[in-house]
């Protein structure tokens, strides 16, 4: 049965920030450029040994890839997908020509959608199982890791760290992996080498990921906005690196940090109220962005909301836009049991409490929030 859904938009004012010319005009849309969509944690699958806690069938990821699909259409003008990992539940993919690329993928995500580049990283789950990369070693080794190998349609990790430019939007893409943030539960489930190899490889990753974003922040000839993908939101970045935070905060070019792994979306903004979040990017921009496609835990993950972010860029800034599925919606994903333990889910009208500034009439609808700052509280589990 088909379900009509209205676009809520709720705008909200943000604050000015004071750091030159490239931060005063990031949400304005004249002079529009082109569109990006951004997504995360989205891999559902049924073989029965995926995991899929709390989430009852694959109806949470086609709610999702609809929105993605209308979303990308209504925009018409998107140049890129930013993928944010966790592409592949439970333990990733062996090759490829593993089935989950064509029942996983291909066959959620139209032609066009695929059609444009997804820039993607590994997520704690995409290192599992049969695929080396864990096991590597060494940056210098990437062309073992499964999925920089693959390159039908517009899939795109031709490194485990990598950036790309487009000049035409002043705008550049830097890939981090960050996953030596979770090595500790990682290695629990790859099966072609030990935790010392894991945590070796991991470190070497990290280290390689380092080096590429002070390279690239520091190069003034580059352009000057920035959109940096990690698998985990920043707040979880600390355990790990201070210095990435500070380069990325001190920066002078206009910079958005996208993070997935914990499966929902919270924001914070300068001068607001960010409830559990912290303000340590501020006044640079940060989203975590929850697809639900694969696990929700409400005791990790606070209130299932589910959704993608877009991005609309314009020659004065870029203004970013998070999108989430439906209260309806969100209750026809979750377990009826999960919903009963957990703090009223799927009730939208919650969320102010989570620090999320988002309003819904409490019906069919998707709300959309608009233009925010974005810090997640660092719980590490390998279960999201």
């Amino acid at each position: 049965m088909g379900r009509f859904v209205v676009l809520l938009l709720v705008a909200i004012n943000s604050c000015a920030v004071a750091k030159g010319d490239l931060l005063a005009n990031r949400s304005s849309t004249d002079g529009r450029l082109g569109s990006f969509l951004v997504i995360g944690d989205w891999g559902w699958c049924n073989d029965g040994n995926c995991g899929n806690d709390n989430i009852q069938s694959v109806t949470c990821q086609t709610d999702v890839s609809n929105l993605l699909e209308q979303t990308f259409s209504d925009l018409g003008d998107v140049k890129f997908v930013l993928n944010l990992g966790d592409s592949f539940y439970l333990s990733g993919v062996t090759s490829v020509d593993d089935s989950k690329w064509e029942s996983v993928w291909r066959q959620k995500y139209s032609d066009a959608v695929r059609s444009v580049p997804w820039y993607s990283v590994y997520g704690n789950h995409d290192y599992g199982g049969k695929d080396p990369c864990a096991c590597r070693g060494t940056v210098s080794s990437d062309d073992q890791c499964v999925q920089t190998q693959y390159k039908t349609d517009g899939w795109h990790m031709p490194r485990m760290n990598y950036n790309e430019i487009h000049a035409d939007l002043n705008l550049e893409v830097i890939a981090l992996d960050t996953n030596i943030i979770d090595s500790g539960n990682i290695f629990r489930y790859v099966t072609n080498c030990d935790q010392t190899q894991v945590q070796a490889t991991l470190q070497a990753s990290a280290n390689e990921a380092m080096t590429l974003l002070r390279t690239r922040l520091e190069d003034e000839s580059g352009p000057s906005r920035v959109l940096i993908i990690s698998h985990y939101p920043t707040s979880m970045w600390e355990s790990f690196s201070t210095e990435m935070l500070d380069l990325i905060k001190n920066s002078k070019k206009d910079i958005s940090v996208f993070g997935g792994h914990q499966h929902t979306m919270q924001t914070c903004e300068p001068g607001g109220d960010c409830g559990t979040l912290t303000e340590v990017l501020l006044p640079q921009r940060s989203y975590l962005v929850g697809g639900g496609g694969g696990y929700f835990d409400w005791q990790h993950d606070g209130v299932a909301k589910f959704g993608i972010m877009q991005g609309v860029v314009s020659s004065d800034g870029i203004k970013n836009d998070a999108l989430i599925i439906s209260e309806d919606q969100c209750k026809e994903c979750v377990l009826p049991a999960a919903a009963d333990a957990g703090p009223s889910l799927c009730q939208y009208s919650t969320l102010a409490a989570l620090g999320g500034n988002i309003t819904s009439n409490g019906q069919n609808m998707r709300p959309v929030f608009t233009s925010f700052i974005l810090m997640a509280w660092g719980v590490v589990a390998y279960g999201k």
